[in-house]
């Protein structure tokens, strides 16, 4: 299997062209998504909100939430 595995902040114009264009080759999509930015700052769970825009590629998404950031500075995160 082949697995397409990426961090997510919020670029959902293009996270759907990579999905378009790896469709034909990729098994699996991993968007892993934190609820923390790098500086430490909430974010809301834009992929999981913007879904629908990828339900063409539905069954091939694994969305892994990351809520256990490590570290207290920019660099530790």
């Amino acid at each position: 299997m082949v697995y397409d595995c990426f961090q997510f902040f919020n670029e959902l114009d293009m996270l759907y062209i990579r999905m378009k264009v790896l469709n034909d080759v990729v098994d699996r999509f991993v968007v892993s998504e934190a609820t923390e930015t790098f500086s430490g700052l909430k974010k809301p769970l834009l992929f999981e909100e913007n879904r629908e825009m990828f339900r063409e590629f539905e069954h091939k998404i694994i969305h892994q939430v990351v809520e256990d950031t490590v570290g207290d500075t920019t660099h530790a995160r």
